[in-house]
């Protein structure tokens, strides 16, 4: 024998909603290749994803996981979370080593309030500290694909 429990909400003794995930929205990006910059300024990437919120109360948790080379480690790689044309987040990565070549997994998780109930859509985009250093996001096959998820949070903050 089997129980179903439905509610439209739970509540907090003080009335407020507790934070629930409404919808989750993955993509894993495996044929858009590797995608190389050298760079200063941010330039976007093909690694994105959308996800359309259903209340402009609505936050949400953006997660970008990547693989990624660097050919100089003295040279700083800069990675950033655009929605729409804004930079929201920026990450750097800097790590020193002897070796030519550096390959690296990169995640970036920012909790946005986008304040839309329209589709919303959230790209990467990279920079190099340096034009004579470049960086390589490995988004090909297996296991160099790039893996965005995207999860809408909802109730009272």
């Amino acid at each position: 024998m089997s129980s179903i429990l439905r509610v439209d909400d739970i509540q907090k003794t003080s009335g407020s909603s507790y934070p629930m995930i409404g919808q989750v929205v993955q993509t894993l990006n495996t044929s858009s290749g590797n995608q190389n910059t050298t760079s200063t300024s941010a330039s976007s990437t093909a690694i994105t994803a959308s996800i359309t919120p259903t209340s402009t109360s609505s936050k949400i948790l953006v997660n970008f996981q990547f693989n990624f080379l660097q050919n100089d480690p003295q040279y700083t790689s800069q990675f950033y979370i655009y929605r729409g044309g804004s930079s929201i987040y920026q990450k750097s990565d800097y790590h020193s080593s002897d070796t030519d070549q550096q390959r690296r997994i990169m995640n970036l998780m920012y909790l946005d309030s986008p304040a839309s109930s329209s589709s919303v859509t959230y790209t990467l985009y990279t920079a190099v500290s340096n034009a004579s250093g470049y960086l390589r996001i490995l988004a090909g096959s297996d296991f160099d694909s790039a893996n965005i998820i995207l999860q809408e949070v909802i109730g009272s903050w």
